[in-house]
């Protein structure tokens, strides 16, 4: 018997080693599954970046602490059933109507310029200076237990109020040039203190369910969302119609509480939104906020824009015939409290038919 062993695999080898076919199909394979895997791979890294791209963030917090006077830009918003803490907690008013002032009628407004100071013993302070003014007042978050309490007017609200002493009414009536009083929410108490919001917009009885259904001394609504991709939008429009040395319009022109973007957004998007989520607080979003003439004041130095902008351009391709306005932003109310951050995804949890725009005939502004 023959024990001489049998090798097999030489054979085959010696085939595949020699056979330039069989060489050239291996070789095809092998390099038809490396570009297979490195296409997977360059797929999923391109897949990646789009998401990122279309995750919308908040890359700007706002509060106005006074209404129509300079606000102020923070990283943290905390949220209570009046909105952004402090924001639009005081308002200036006519002493003899108790009817509000805002910038509409004094541009000056926009120059005084809110902020706060704790004291040794935990007071917490508002000081108030001016763009124009060499001095400067200071009166208590909380005003005293004797300060007179009177029915002041914000549009169609007539609400409770707390009135400052004459110092600070002093230094706001020389400073704007017209007689003039500083009020805060009633005893200054977020919890009792009570405005329901317009009904015509907002959610059926949410104003009845949910208690934070409620503002300050906001013109309406307790929150205003505004989109980085509509404001750049917006800005080339206008450079569009008057020309491309224009100005761009500062987002602060428009006052809102939340700014939001992403790389891959497009401008107007917030347009159909009806609920968004930040942080676990759920918004809704029940109209568009139609503009007055404030976003003409320059909002740092209390200049009117001389071409009549951003609302002339608006009013071109952001005319809403419903509503009677020009749309930019959205107006939010809060369905709880917490906290907002800078960098806080935001999540659209539904949307709406978007409204319909048409052209405005241009008149003098």
């Amino acid at each position: 018997m023959n024990n001489t062993n049998i090798n097999v695999r030489q054979p085959l080898y010696s085939f595949v080693t020699h056979n330039s076919v069989v060489q050239q199909l291996i070789h095809n394979v092998y390099f038809i599954s490396t570009v297979s895997i490195l296409s997977i791979v360059i797929s999923i890294m391109f897949y990646n970046v789009q998401q990122k791209r279309m995750v919308l963030r908040v890359v700007k917090l706002y509060y106005y602490p006074i209404k129509s006077c300079r606000g102020i830009q923070i990283a943290t918003a905390r949220l209570n059933r009046l909105g952004i803490e402090y924001d639009r907690n005081w308002m200036i008013i006519n002493p003899s109507t108790g009817k509000q002032r805002t910038a509409r009628e004094l541009r000056k407004m926009t120059t005084i310029i809110p902020s706060f100071n704790t004291l040794q013993d935990g007071t917490l302070q508002l000081i108030l200076n001016g763009k124009y003014s060499t001095t400067s007042v200071s009166i208590p978050v909380i005003p005293p237990e004797n300060s007179p309490s009177k029915d002041v007017n914000v549009w169609d609200n007539i609400l409770k109020a707390s009135v400052y002493s004459c110092d600070v009414n002093t230094w706001l009536t020389e400073y704007l040039d017209t007689p003039c009083e500083l009020v805060t929410i009633d005893k200054g108490n977020v919890f009792s203190f009570e405005r329901h919001l317009a009904t015509d917009y907002t959610a059926a009885n949410m104003n009845k369910q949910n208690n934070y259904s409620t503002s300050a001394f906001a013109d309406g609504y307790p929150l205003l969302i505004t989109t980085v991709a509509s404001l750049r939008d917006l800005n080339k429009k206008i450079k569009a119609d008057i020309g491309t040395n224009a100005n761009d319009v500062l987002m602060e022109a428009f006052r809102p509480n939340i700014v939001v973007d992403a790389p891959s957004l497009r401008g107007w998007d917030e347009d159909n939104w009806e609920y968004i989520t930040i942080n676990g607080i759920e918004i809704h979003t029940p109209k568009p906020c139609g503009r007055c003439t404030i976003p003409l004041i320059h909002p740092y130095d209390g200049t009117r824009n001389k071409e009549g902008q951003p609302i002339r351009s608006l009013r071109k391709y952001r005319t809403n015939k419903s509503m009677d306005a020009v749309i930019f932003g959205q107006n939010g109310i809060h369905l709880s409290g917490g906290e907002i951050h800078v960098g806080d995804i935001v999540t659209i949890k539904r949307r709406l038919k978007p409204l319909i725009y048409h052209t405005k005939v241009d008149s003098d502004l």
